[in-house]
């Protein structure tokens, strides 16, 4: 059985330089340079800074503090939602099965507190983690490759080439379309909030368009023909490029082109003096999730969420 409680000022600092240590090696496991790790640590300070509730609190049995929660909670239009941010069990008192019991407890704070659903963030390389939060769903995952040697060349009768003016607005309207159905499919948010949040996001990452700076919008032809199309933000980080939309026409698919229109990101990103590429995928899109793996992506972390169908009378 755990309690809760509101973390002393000497139990918060503690947790925090835990956490912090952690996070730290979290980013140099992900080879971040200083000026990533930097900006890491402000987004989540600005991510629990915009929360409405910001609690660290303690985990205790039998009168003991055994580790630490960090939450935070949002007040969304339609709901209210929480985030598990850290849930720490000290050393001494793992394999002891805290760690469930503090999930529990936790799961029923965010109740008290009106939340319809948790997300959290959790390292798959760490079995503690994955076994811990194995009942939530996946709904998205950060994969990476490092560019270690140059790309295969692109199969005979493909070529690659930037999109143009008259296709991008083709593209932009089928781009915000897609991308409002996977957050909206994902379980992320309801139909109408997706199209609003991917409408409001990609507007802000192309402030001017095709010609956003760092930003290229390649389309990939066989023999003449469109049949997929590839966005990529160079240096997003220090030496890496992201991939933001990846596209294969539905007609085409099937055919190889998605790993084509891949090995020409990766050609791209070589080109713009990037060393890794990167990208984010919904969990319910396995195909794309295997496609990457084959071609040696690897996970370096997954969101996961736990919802409940109705808030808490």
């Amino acid at each position: 059985m755990i309690e809760l409680r509101p973390a002393s000022t000497a139990e918060t600092a503690h947790w925090q330089a835990q956490w912090e240590a952690r996070h730290r090696a979290w980013c140099a496991a992900q080879d971040l340079a200083e000026e990533d790790v930097a900006g890491h640590f402000a987004w989540i300070a600005d991510w629990r800074a915009r929360a409405s509730e910001s609690p660290v609190l303690a985990l205790v049995a039998l009168g003991e503090v055994v580790g630490f929660a960090a939450l935070s909670v949002y007040d969304d239009p339609t709901r209210r939602r929480a985030t598990i941010d850290d849930l720490y069990v000290l050393p001494a008192h793992r394999r002891s099965g805290f760690a469930i019991a503090a999930l529990t407890a936790i799961e029923q704070w965010c109740r008290d507190q009106g939340a319809v659903r948790i997300n959290t963030t959790v390292d798959p390389g760490d079995p503690a983690q994955d076994a811990v939060f194995r009942s939530y769903t996946v709904i998205s995952q950060r994969m990476s490759l490092v560019l270690a040697e140059p790309p295969l060349p692109l199969p005979e009768g493909l070529t690659g080439r930037p999109m143009t003016e008259a296709e991008f607005d083709v593209w932009w309207d089928a781009e915000v379309a897609g991308y409002a159905d996977s957050i909206a499919s994902s379980g992320t948010l309801p139909p109408g909030e997706a199209k609003a949040r991917a409408v409001a996001q990609v507007a802000e990452l192309l402030p001017d368009g095709l010609h956003t700076k760092d930003h290229s919008l390649s389309i990939l032809e066989a023999d003449g023909a469109q049949v997929a199309t590839i966005w990529i933000h160079h240096h997003r980080r220090v030496r890496a490029s992201y991939i933001y939309s990846v596209a294969v026409e539905p007609a085409q698919r099937g055919k190889g082109y998605g790993r084509a229109v891949m090995w020409l990101a990766a050609r791209r990103s070589l080109e713009a003096g990037d060393q890794v590429l990167a990208l984010n995928v919904f969990g319910h899109n396995t195909v794309a999730i295997n496609l990457y793996t084959s071609l040696g992506y690897r996970i370096t972390d997954q969101s996961r969420l736990l919802e409940w169908v109705s808030p808490p009378s």
